[in-house]
């Protein structure tokens, strides 16, 4: 899993590979035509309409190409890395705290489970299990909320924590309504 420098980085050489491509074969098109198309900007000509449309159709496929090969966000891969996803942690639904012996008492879905102020599991309201801590899918705060597309494939919730530090859960249900995009409300 990346970091969101590490996604915006993987979308500028995916934009540049791209752009590069087709700059080359629109060169290539424009020697082959003899140096008469010029991008039809001096006058509307066959061969600049071709380079154009080589530039255009070149630069586009490149793009499709990139984005499946480094599995990039869209709106990061056209701002060629400006735009980045938000890392985890800003948009992790904060859970409460709860005493081993309150937790039957507790029914808001997911809890933390401590014991002495240290975790020791995660108790889920909707099928009465409390789950070792161990067991629990858990993620760092500085990764890209794009990210967690692959963890979020398999599993439910993922729990976003930086060593004993707890930041929060993002579930299938926040992450499919695109909240970091303003979908969903938290």
């Amino acid at each position: 899993m990346r970091t969101p420098q590490a996604v915006r980085t993987s979308a500028l050489i995916a934009y540049a590979l791209s752009l590069l491509a087709a700059v080359v074969v629109s060169y290539l098109l424009h020697l082959l035509l003899g140096s008469a198309g010029r991008g039809g900007f001096n006058d509307l000509n066959p061969g600049g309409i071709l380079e154009l449309l080589a530039f255009t159709l070149t630069f586009s496929n490149a793009l499709l190409l990139t984005r499946q090969s480094f599995k990039l966000p869209i709106t990061t891969l056209l701002s060629g890395g400006i735009y980045a996803p938000p890392p985890a942690k800003n948009f992790a639904l904060k859970l409460p705290v709860l005493e081993t012996l309150s937790s039957l008492e507790f029914d808001g879905g997911l809890a933390l489970v401590a014991e002495r102020g240290r975790v020791v599991g995660l108790f889920d309201s909707s099928n009465d299990q409390t789950l070792e801590w161990g067991s629990v899918t858990k993620v760092s705060g500085n990764i890209a909320v794009t990210e967690l597309r692959g963890a979020l494939a398999k599993h439910a919730f993922v729990i976003i924590a930086d060593g004993d530090v707890v930041h929060g859960v993002i579930t299938q249900e926040m992450f499919i309504g695109g909240f970091w995009r303003g979908g969903i409300s938290r």
